[in-house]
């Protein structure tokens, strides 16, 4: 489920309290998730209602081959004439 070594947008909060951050997975053994930002680790547990959302993040090559494969005038932000 989770890449070692790759960052991940991990979301947790409570109701209306959410908050998000970008970490590098560290380790995954179901459900804790060990991550690390700004040398700080922290433990997660994925099945906790807390734990909200993680959204593996592009690698800058990832993200030239997506704009790559995207159309031009989406690139731009224009669409085409009709």
């Amino acid at each position: 489920m989770f890449e070692i070594g790759r960052d991940y947008r991990i979301t947790t909060g409570f109701g209306d309290h959410e908050g998000s951050s970008v970490s590098t997975v560290v380790a995954f053994e179901a459900p804790l998730l060990k991550v690390t930002a700004h040398g700080k680790e922290t433990i997660l547990n994925t099945a906790s209602p807390s734990f909200v959302s993680a959204e593996k993040q592009l690698t800058p090559e990832e993200e030239m081959e997506r704009l790559e494969d995207m159309p031009d005038w989406l690139r731009r932000g224009t669409p085409p004439a009709r």
